[in-house]
């Protein structure tokens, strides 16, 4: 009771007079539970018990129909903001049992209290749709949305929505509202893979719409040029769907009449089909055609068309419609869509709330009722528990439930160009869930799954040669901390992400990412993850896995495409799938780990952590990544890998990744029980390579031990061993060299090791004294270490010559480095031919005590036994090609592998690079390719290391062997460390471009030394040659501390040539002059010879042909003086010059030496003459035709002036002169600058003149102690 404005209410005498705080506007709820007062509420909460009776057992589809009476309390509760609790009217388990039914964003449903829908699964018959009043439509022009009010007659009828827009920058659409909450599903899209920068065409559906006037309003996100139209169907029951597909023509259709889709679509008989078109530009009449009847036909300067049929006769249809004016223009859009009762839909706009997780979803998995979620914003995430998905449900209603949750959190056509994406809810898998068919995962586009661990949520596929993911336009996702696998065989990938176009026109997979996922094949699957295996259409780039694991596929972890061959019997070459990553690890692949067949760009491993591999090292039988016919680089960064052949392509690049050593050290006397074991040599006897056992048997040789003495060809062993137990407590270790006594005996023996002898512990001793037995322990002196034998000390007994051809290394001590080939041996002696080295820099003497040593089989590149066991040579590529390549291009930065090779396409164009590149083996280089070698133009930077690293000798580890290249005629450099260059030159160029200079803006010749110009010089020494195309010298001057930064009268720097160094006695080397030779006329490079030799041991300058080379040339190219301070030996003397002579200082010639048969001539100083020694014991004058005189003048001019451009003259008198004496003149003192002295000549009987001469412009006067010096000869 109560007045206008109060409510009386009284329950067990309570009332409302503790109610406070009661805001203006508050609602007065109910809980719905019986003896519970109302309560005050701002957003109320519904009791869906006090509207409607929920009274369907669960799992059945028994009970009330209240869907009308849902829709009741939705028409009263409008727009405002409220909570529904579902919950059963008997039980609270019960089900509410519900046709078609929207529930706006405003609402949001509570099935906390343990209530459910159940989805009404009959579907009204086909064939009864009638139009129902008249279909309406606008044109836009411009404008950012198309709005239509439609008459609706007839409550529970059909709306079909349409449009076509123009397209805009920046263009796209929302989804359609209209004015009673209607959900509109969308039915068609002319391009599916964008509603961007594209003229568009769309179509939409909302069933069981209440009677009266509708206003529908479609979103545009940018303004556009724009038609809708809308239409009102009855007969096709309470919920109407598409069927099919549909068909459409968009952007460039025919521009003739009539317009036409070009293909047909496939329809449901008796299904309402409707077709629809137009375009931004021409004012159109429309005819329908092919048994379609016309429905609108609006728009000036643009159209829009639309016909329908009522009761399709099933099978393909092609719509048409007659235009009256072919236009011109490449904007047309034609769709038609089929629309058909269906089952039950529950549209979900707003929230719900189950924390229990219990299924609240029941009739709505494939082939029933649907929930669609399209328009649910604010949804946090969507539960395939809500379909009764959970890790202890069978695997067939895992199946459904997990299908049904994928359409509800992504829809089932959600395109690109729908605009709906934005409605996609991560999918949130709570627990590992088994299933047994393939889900269907179609345009997924913008869509988020997420697992609760990494370790136990996912999802197991129990089903034979079923897809976890059947993916067809997947785009833009991303996948966190999942787990898939799966326990039955499988020929299909586990995730097949794919695009061919099987379920219409939408995005290929791009843009999708797995953040710490795992991917478990359990060796019974082929493939993890497919990308693209339809090939270039079906793209596949930008698709990553973060921080992954995959275990134990059979063909490949990750595989990019196929190549139609065995196993990949139906996939295609992915030439347009690039930028594919892996970052993570891979076990257990032993045929690819990553397999890449037509992409590009595809890596494994990144710089910002490290990825691993363990693909099998004694089973892997394929590469941990395999690239085939690729359109880019394969990359590997930041790997290690314990498999043993890392990756083959053609174009590969790997950066900062190794291949971990996990092949065994013989272990002498060991018996091996498997046929696959690897092993490889040590680091002195090794060669790098692997060998496989394919023999078990006992491993023979002999164990690591000490020597006790040797020579330069021998190594003895007298060292004792006594085997038994090491009894010492916890911590306590035996010290070499200290002294062992035996209780009970008071034996003694001097340590050297707590080892093995031919696989059995024991402790090897020296100096044993005192008489021990085989029972008492042995403790140590200093350790206190305790050791119970089981023998006396032994000495060695090797079966005579039975290690004949092994080798024996030296690991440790002296002679450290140095192994040889045993060529005979005694019970404790080896005898070998001589130590020999791999390593630089080490030398050879002989063992001795202090000297550790093992015997191993002779490594031999082949087939090798060692004891009875037999060892099969690996020679196989570690990086390689793909399957029938010649080898790889790429590139390889700090890279180290083991036992293998690497394939290098070694005359490739591109080039490739190696630097910091570690192997094993001295022939990394795979030659087996008979195109692979040495070419006329190689561009090449390796920078290689060998290094025999096993983990014996800490300090060989580090430290590089000597190899070489092969070569088929040539001869290839051999030590350990050297670069490659191919035939590429190393070039500098300088210049004073865009500086000041001096002189500014200036280039340099560039200078380049090396290269290889002369592919035909074989092992040619002339030719044979470090090139240098430009000049060989010191630097130039540059500024420095020590010139003060002048460069102001700087001095040369001296370019030294030396020959080699010799150490101790040897002799130097000497430094050859090689000068090429001639031949015949033709185009072949020729050859030289030596032509002059410094020689090392001497110093001297020898013609390397006696009388056949020539220093300088008659009258030109002549050296001006030569300086002998001894001799100049020569058969003959001839002077050319017209005036030439020999002139020499006056001596006695006593110094000059005259053996037998040598003649000496020198100028003398007491007679002034030339005098020669004839060998007769006394010296002679040399005369000419006549006795000549010699006589000599002195003038003294003093300070004299010669005048400007003149000259003086000047005599001296000799009244014997004669006209035919010779006259010499010189400077008596320091001739005066400038002044030249002209010849002198005779007067007869008169004296000598001579003149002085100025050339310059001004006057000279004559130091005053001028004087000069007159020879007359006569």
């Amino acid at each position: 009771g109560g007045t206008p404005g109060q409510l009386q209410y009284n329950n067990n005498n309570t009332s409302f007079a503790g109610l406070t705080n009661v805001a203006l506007g508050s609602v007065l709820t109910s809980p719905g539970t019986s003896g519970i007062p109302p309560v005050w509420q701002s957003k109320p909460v519904y009791d869906i018990r006090d509207f409607a009776s929920c009274n369907t057992p669960i799992g059945t589809t028994g009970g009330s129909d209240v869907t009308s009476a849902i829709q009741a309390l939705l028409g009263s509760i409008g727009t405002n903001q409220a909570t529904i609790r579902i919950l059963g009217a008997n039980n609270p388990t019960d089900s509410c049992l519900v046709s078609t039914l929207s529930f706006p964003p405003n609402v949001t449903l509570d099935f906390s209290g343990g209530g459910s829908f159940t989805l009404v699964t009959t579907v009204t018959p086909t064939g009864g749709a009638q139009l129902d009043g008249s279909p309406v439509g606008t044109a836009n022009s411009s404008t950012t949305s198309c709005q239509v009010t439609l008459n609706v007659p007839t409550a529970g009828d059909t709306v079909a929505l349409f449009e076509v827009n123009k397209f805009a920058t920046g263009g796209g659409m929302g989804l359609p509202t209209d004015s009673k909450g209607n959900v509109y599903r969308q039915v068609s899209a002319s391009n599916a893979s964008t509603n961007h920068y594209q003229s568009n065409g769309f179509a939409w559906v909302a069933s069981n719409v209440a009677a009266g006037s509708l206003t529908i309003t479609i979103p545009y996100i940018a303004a556009t040029n724009n038609l809708c139209g809308a239409a009102a169907f009855k007969g096709l029951g309470p919920s109407v769907g598409a069927d099919g597909l549909g068909v459409s023509c968009f952007d460039h259709c025919s521009t003739a009449n009539p317009m036409t889709t070009f293909t047909g679509a496939t329809y449901t008989a008796g299904s309402l089909l409707i077709a629809f078109g137009g375009e931004g530009t021409t004012t159109q009449t429309c005819t329908p055609q092919g048994g379609f009847t016309g429905g609108l036909n609006i728009g000036t300067n643009k159209n829009l068309c639309m016909e329908y049929q009522l009761s399709a006769a099933g099978g393909s249809v092609t719509a048409t419609e007659g235009i009256t004016t072919p236009f011109v223009g490449d904007n047309w859009i034609f769709n038609s869509f089929g629309l058909k009762p269906v089952k039950a839909t529950v549209f979900i706009q707003g929230g719900i709330v189950d924390a229990n997780l219990h299924q609240i979803f029941y009739q709505a998995g494939p082939g029933q009722g649907t929930i669609d979620f399209t328009g649910a914003t604010i949804l946090d995430n969507v539960y395939p528990e809500w379909w009764g998905a959970g890790t202890n449900a069978t695997p067939t209603v895992n199946t459904a439930a997990l299908q049904a949750a994928i359409n509800g959190a992504f829809g089932t056509n959600r395109t690109n160009g729908s605009g709906l994406t934005i409605y996609n809810r991560p999918l949130y898998l709570t627990g590992q869930y088994q299933i047994n068919d393939e889900l269907q995962w179609y345009h997924t586009i913008g869509a988020k799954v997420v697992c609760a661990n990494r370790l136990t949520s996912g999802i197991v596929q129990t089903g034979v040669n079923k897809r976890i993911i059947d993916g067809q336009s997947n785009a833009y996702m991303a996948f966190y901390d999942c787990l898939w696998s799966t326990t039955a065989s499988q020929t299909t990938p586990l995730i097949d992400l794919d695009y061919n176009q099987s379920q219409g026109t939408d995005l290929a997979p791009q843009f999708i990412d797995f953040y710490h996922n795992t991917f478990v094949g359990n060796s019974v699957a082929d493939v993890g993850v497919l990308i693209a295996k339809s090939g270039g259409g079906a793209q596949g780039s930008n698709i990553y896995c973060h921080d992954c694991e995959s275990i134990g596929f059979t063909g490949a972890a990750w595989q990019v495409g196929g190549n139609n061959t065995g196993r990949n019997a139906g996939r295609s070459y992915a030439q347009n799938a690039l930028d594919i990553g892996y970052t993570g690890d891979i076990q257990g692949c032993t045929l690819y780990g990553i397999a890449v067949y037509g992409g590009g760009y595809v890596g494994f491993g990144s710089a910002e952590k490290m990825s691993s591999m363990e693909n099998g090292f004694t089973n892997q039988s394929g590469y941990d990544m395999y690239c085939e016919a690729t359109q880019g680089p394969c990359t590997m960064e930041h790997v290690r890998t314990e498999s043993r052949k890392l990756i083959a392509g053609s174009w590969l690049q790997i950066k900062d990744s190794h291949v971990s050593l996990q092949a065994l050290n013989p272990n002498a006397g060991s018996t091996t029980g498997s046929s696959s074991l690897i092993y490889t040599g040590n680091n002195v006897t090794g060669d790098g390579a692997y060998y496989q056992e394919t023999t078990p048997g006992t491993l023979g040789g002999y164990g690591f031990s000490h020597a006790s003495s040797g020579t330069t060809t021998t190594l003895v062993d007298t060292n004792q061993w006594i085997t038994g137990t090491n009894t010492s407590g916890v911590g306590v270790t035996f010290s070499p060299g200290e002294t062992l006594t035996q209780a009970g005996t008071g034996a003694t023996a001097t340590l050297i090791q707590l080892g093995a002898v031919l696989n059995v512990t024991a402790l090897e001793v020296s100096g044993v004294a005192g008489g021990p037995n085989n029972s008492g322990v042995w403790t140590g002196g200093t350790s206190g270490g305790t050791f119970a034998p089981t023998a006396t000390p032994a000495n060695v007994n090797w079966t005579v010559n039975g290690f004949t051809g092994m080798l024996v290394g030296i690991l440790s001590g002296t002679n450290s480095l140095c192994y040889g080939t045993i060529a005979s041996n005694t019970a404790n002696t080896l005898t070998i031919g001589s130590w020999i080295t791999k390593y630089p820099q080490t030398f050879c003497t002989q063992p001795d005590s202090t000297s550790t040593f093992v015997i191993e089989p002779n490594w031999n590149h082949g087939a090798v036994t060692d004891g009875t066991a037999v060892l099969t040579y690996l020679n196989e590529d570690t990086i390689g090609p793909s399957a029938g390549g010649s080898g790889f291009i790429g590139s390889l930065e700090d890279v180290s592998i083991f036992g293998g090779k690497i394939n290098a396409w070694t005359f490739a164009p591109a080039g490739i690079t190696m630097k910091h590149v570690i192997v094993s083996r001295t022939d990394w280089l795979d030659n087996s390719n008979p195109q692979q070698g040495q070419f006329s133009s190689q561009d090449r930077d390796w920078d290689v290391r060998v290094y025999l690293k096993t983990g014996v000798i800490s300090g060989a580890q580090q430290t590089p062997i000597n190899w070489q290249y092969s070569s088929t005629t040539g001869t290839s450099y051999f030590g350990s460390l050297h670069e490659d260059w191919g035939t590429k030159p190393l070039c500098w160029n300088t210049g004073t471009i865009n500086s000041s200079g001096p002189p500014g803006n200036v280039s340099a010749n560039e200078v380049c030394v090396g290269g290889r110009s002369d592919p035909t010089s074989s092992n040619d020494t002339f030719r044979g040659r470090f090139e240098i195309p430009t000049m060989l010298g010191a630097p130039a001057p540059v500024p420095n501390a020590a010139n003060g930064y002048s460069l102001l009268n700087q001095g040369g720097v001296e370019t030294k040539i030396g020959g080699g160094s010799s150490s101790g006695t040897g002799t130097p080397g000497s430094i050859g002059i090689y000068i090429g030779t001639t031949s015949g006329s033709g185009s072949t490079v020729n050859s030289g010879t030596r032509r002059w030799l410094f020689d090392g041991a001497t110093g001297h300058l020898f013609a390397n042909a006696d009388n056949t080379n020539d220093i300088g040339a008659s009258a030109a190219n002549r050296p001006r003086t030569i300086y002998a301070a001894t001799s100049v030996v020569t058969p003959s003397t001839q002077i050319t010059g017209v005036n030439g002579g020999f002139s020499g200082t006056e001596g006695t010639g006593a110094s000059v030496p005259a053996g037998a048969g040598v003649d000496v001539m020198w100028p003398d100083s007491t007679n002034h003459r030339w005098m020669m020694n004839n060998n007769n014991g006394g010296a002679q004058k040399i005369y000419g035709s006549g006795d000549f005189t010699i006589t000599s003048l002195t003038d003294a001019p003093g300070a004299i002036t010669v005048n400007a451009q003149t000259c003086t003259d000047r005599s001296v008198a000799m009244p014997t002169i004669l006209a035919t004496a010779t006259v010499s003149l010189s400077a008596s003192y320091a001739l005066d600058a400038n002044i030249s002295l002209g010849p002198a000549r005779a007067e007869t009987g008169v004296g000598a003149h001579y003149r002085l001469c100025n050339p310059t412009g001004g006057n000279i006067t004559l130091n005053a102690a001028a004087a000069f010096n007159i020879k007359v000869i006569q």
